[in-house]
């Protein structure tokens, strides 16, 4: 990557052409060392509009994805969310798709970020765990748009309790938020009995301030 800039001719290093508006890498298999070739293209691919990674393993390469596309300036979606879309569904479907991991979450984190038309998001029985929920709370603490939002079965814990908490006390636009077989209290995604009374109560503070949800 630092090569082709040098460079300054080079134009893509991922055989995107020029002038296209939309790439769709969905469920294409990339992994980390993809992610930072892909910020090149990204950063000065300026037609590009619509990209689609989601179901990849990018890892910690998905922050730089995001960087790249926040430095590009006229990329609307790394999810392939449409412009004007005010609902979506990435809920875990074995017939359909694969569960969308940590990587996945910081992605939709730009989306969130820039999308100004979504109001409700179900991202069901991925998972997301604390690590995947931090991420989409530090974005939402500054979402004015999303009113409603699906997180059953992420296996959240209690850290990933105290993130959406901290969100919670500064969003006043969510007004439905499920958090049910989680990993905060109760009982878990496989029927396991899970004694962490300090994700609940972590939740219950909360809301006693939030005068939303």
């Amino acid at each position: 990557v630092a090569a082709a800039k040098q460079n300054g001719n080079i134009k893509t290093l991922c055989g995107i052409k020029e002038g296209e508006t939309e790439v769709n890498f969905i469920s294409g298999g990339l992994k980390a060392p993809d992610a930072v070739l892909l910020s090149f293209d990204l950063e000065f691919n300026r037609a590009l509009t619509s990209v689609n990674l989601l179901q990849n393993d990018l890892g910690s390469g998905a922050a730089a994805i995001v960087a790249a596309a926040k430095q590009n300036g006229n990329i609307k979606t790394l999810c392939g969310i449409k412009e004007g879309e005010t609902r979506v569904n990435f809920a875990y479907n074995s017939l359909y798709n694969d569960r969308l991991q940590v990587s996945d979450a910081v992605l939709l984190t730009f989306d969130l970020g820039t999308n100004r038309a979504l109001k409700r998001a179900d991202l069901g029985y991925n998972d997301f765990g604390d690590k995947g929920t931090a991420a989409l709370s530090e974005t939402l603490k500054t979402n004015n748009t999303l009113e409603e939002l699906k997180l059953i079965g992420n296996k959240i814990g209690v850290a990933g309790a105290r993130a959406l908490a901290g969100m919670l006390r500064v969003n006043t636009t969510l007004n439905t938020l499920n958090l049910s077989n989680n990993e905060i209290g109760g009982y878990a995604r496989d029927g396991t009995e899970i004694h962490t009374p300090n994700g609940p109560r972590t939740l219950f503070d909360c809301l006693k301030r939030n005068t939303t949800l």
